[in-house]
């Protein structure tokens, strides 16, 4: 199990895997909101295809279930720290 580091930039450097394919970690920002909204829509654009809305409905859906689903994490999980996860410097997903 991975601790977390109190670096802002945390390289996984001690995973010779994780090493190897460039992964590193940091410490998510108020700045990251609009990476972490792109990060989730794309996880639920799949699963949206059938219903017929236009673009503008899904996306007010994604951006309605991203936001409630961060105000539950802030609350159940009161002491986590979100962070990105990297893959040669450049953002790939999301950790808490």
């Amino acid at each position: 199990m991975i601790k977390q580091a109190t670096d802002p930039f945390f390289t996984l450097e001690n995973n010779p895997e994780c090493r190897h394919v460039g992964l590193s970690l940091r410490a998510a920002t108020p700045e990251d909101e609009s990476l972490l909204l792109e990060i989730y829509a794309g996880t639920r654009l799949a699963e949206l295809e059938s219903v017929p809305w236009d673009v503008n409905q899904k996306r007010a859906f994604i951006k309605m279930q991203f936001d409630a689903r961060q105000g539950q994490y802030r609350e159940a999980y009161r002491n986590a720290v979100g962070s990105i996860v990297l893959q040669h410097g450049q953002p790939i997903g999301t950790m808490l």
